[in-house]
């Protein structure tokens, strides 16, 4: 029997209070072998005395790095990973293709760590070896780092003044070098969003996907790179880029938000105009209802709270902002990519209807999901997306592989039922 695929978002069951965040959707979405997750630091004191901080502790389940320094064998239940019990680490990623072999981790000090199979320098240790457990790439010490995020075969990472590095392998221009730079980069390597470069241009996050690379800038412009196939790049074609490229279809709005998946791209963004951005958001009153309420504010404003969110990590693999909590600006949800040109027995492939538009085609630019205006948070996998609005509820399109949803939002905590059976 074909499996139903969900081309709707799928509104998810409530997650219990205890458990809600922010960043509730940060992580492996993309499906990693391995999922890490960091304890934040917890602040503690009685009886009035100075309360203390304890420092971030990361767990790891699924794989993790073996003898050989290659993500594989590992545990079904969270482990303290070791050799990180004194880092104090506030973000962990890793790629979300099939048999990931690298992971990186961020410390509060700016510290960036990165282990795993070290093959086409993905590690940014100056070598193509492997490592066991978390070693610091030195070339980024003292450089504060504010986020990391890894691809298939390469890292990037966002360091405090804005700028951003990446390193590894990249025959689809994914380094985001310039067509004169090679493929493989064995250290830290600045990118510029703009040739020749801008001194005042800033990188405010990054999201990796297996294969190509989006990133925000400071005046809240979407840059796109790497591999174009399927039309993930949003430029109106399946054209590669090696160097980063603004999407234009978005210029009319600042982009506050985007995650990277195999086939498609997912990004949040607010309007422009009239020196201000209005911006409808959502609460939950006392007996359970929506209210909305309309703000105004300036460009500045709006970037500073939504791209900084809560002074949380900048970017991240799964498409995080540090905005998932309150106090980020909601935006409308844009996807694309999915442009499936060849055909599996004798029938055009599609992308489970992770674009939410309600039918299975791609779209070469980003095109925005009808009815969603208060999205704070999204993450892409490979044949699904997941965000989060601001009224607390998650909503899912496409197919996870387990549940299959359908090609239009769907919410959770309703009382709409199973998803409808569209057939795969």
């Amino acid at each position: 029997m074909a499996a139903a695929v969900l081309q709707a978002p799928l509104l998810l069951p409530p997650l219990p209070a205890s458990k809600s965040s922010s960043g509730l959707l940060a992580g492996a979405a993309a499906g990693a072998a391995s999922v890490s997750a960091v304890v934040p630091g917890r602040v503690s004191g009685v009886l009035g005395f100075p309360a203390r901080r304890e420092i971030g502790d990361c767990y790891i389940w699924g794989g993790w790095s073996g003898e050989d320094g290659r993500l594989s064998g590992g545990s079904a239940r969270p482990v303290l990973l070791h050799h990180t019990h004194t880092l104090d680490v506030i973000q962990v990623a890793a790629s979300g293709a099939p048999g990931a072999q690298h992971a990186a981790l961020l410390t509060r000090g700016g510290e960036v760590y990165t282990w795993g199979s070290g093959a086409g320098g993905k590690l940014g240790h100056g070598t193509s070896s492997s490592v066991a457990a978390p070693q610091q790439v030195v070339r980024l010490f003292g450089k504060g780092a504010v986020a990391v995020a890894c691809g298939h075969t390469y890292t990037a990472a966002v360091l405090r003044d804005g700028g951003l590095y990446t390193w590894g392998t990249g025959l689809g221009g994914q380094l985001g070098l310039g067509e004169q730079s090679g493929p493989t980069q064995l250290w830290p390597a600045r990118v510029h969003l703009s040739r020749p470069p801008c001194p005042q241009e800033r990188v405010e996050s990054v999201a990796c996907g297996p294969y190509h690379l989006a990133a925000i800038s400071s005046a809240g412009v979407l840059y796109t790179w790497g591999d174009g196939l399927f039309g993930k790049l949003g430029h109106g074609s399946h054209d590669s880029c090696a160097a980063p490229r603004a999407v234009d279809a978005l210029r009319g709005s600042r982009v506050v938000g985007v995650s990277c998946g195999w086939w498609h791209t997912a990004a949040v963004a607010v309007p422009r105009g009239g020196g201000g951005v209005a911006v409808r958001q959502r609460r939950r009153t006392a007996g359970g209802s929506r209210a909305g309420a309309g703000s105004s504010g300036s460009d500045a404003d709006a970037s500073d709270s939504s791209a900084a969110g809560d002074g949380g990590p900048r970017g991240g693999g799964g498409g995080d902002w540090g905005g998932g909590g309150g106090g980020c600006v909601g935006g409308a949800l844009f996807t694309w990519g999915g442009d499936f040109t060849w055909q599996l027995r004798g029938k055009r492939d599609h992308h489970h209807g992770c674009l939410g538009h309600g039918d299975l085609a791609g779209r070469l630019v980003p095109t925005q999901v009808l009815g969603e205006d208060d999205v704070r948070q999204v993450v892409c996998g490979r044949n699904f997306t997941v965000a989060l609005n601001g009224i607390g509820q998650v909503l899912q399109m496409g197919s996870t592989g387990a549940v299959r949803a359908g090609p239009l939002p769907r919410r959770s905590g309703g009382n709409r039922g199973r998803p409808p059976n569209i057939a795969s």
